[in-house]
């Protein structure tokens, strides 16, 4: 399992100096996901450091981006595109934190306490859709 973050960011990481630059992944960066690892990217990212973070196990995945007092968007891909989901309105930098920490745990409940909808790109799940 791996850690993702945005690869211009990895020198804000003097701990991973090198192996962050290492593991570049298109325009992610990539480091082992360790609790360690996952608390200090949280943490960048709370600050606005970083503008997500992502827990990878090919095909498989959780993302949140978001900053501050959020609200952090948070997705989930079970490895199919199609079935990507996300919590509509948002959750709060605890429960981001949460579900990482659950995931990287291998707790099989880690989705519980959020409300979770299919992912629509274009904009149309979990809400009114725009007239043209």
């Amino acid at each position: 399992m791996d850690l993702r973050f945005p690869a211009g960011s990895a020198g804000l990481f003097a701990s991973w100096a090198g192996s962050a630059s290492d593991l570049t992944v298109g325009d992610d960066a990539s480091v082992p996901a360790t609790p360690e690892a996952l608390r200090e990217l949280l943490a960048a990212l709370a600050k606005g450091w970083i503008e997500y973070v992502g827990l990878h196990e090919e095909p498989i995945f959780l993302q949140i981006a978001g900053d501050g007092d959020g609200p952090y968007m948070i997705q989930y891909s079970p490895g199919d595109p199609s079935a990507m989901m996300h919590v509509p309105s948002g959750g709060s930098l605890a429960q981001a934190t949460s579900a990482m920490e659950r995931v990287l745990a291998r707790d099989p409940g880690w989705h519980a306490g959020l409300v979770w909808q299919p992912f629509d790109p274009g904009g149309r799940t979990g809400g009114r859709r725009r007239r043209r």
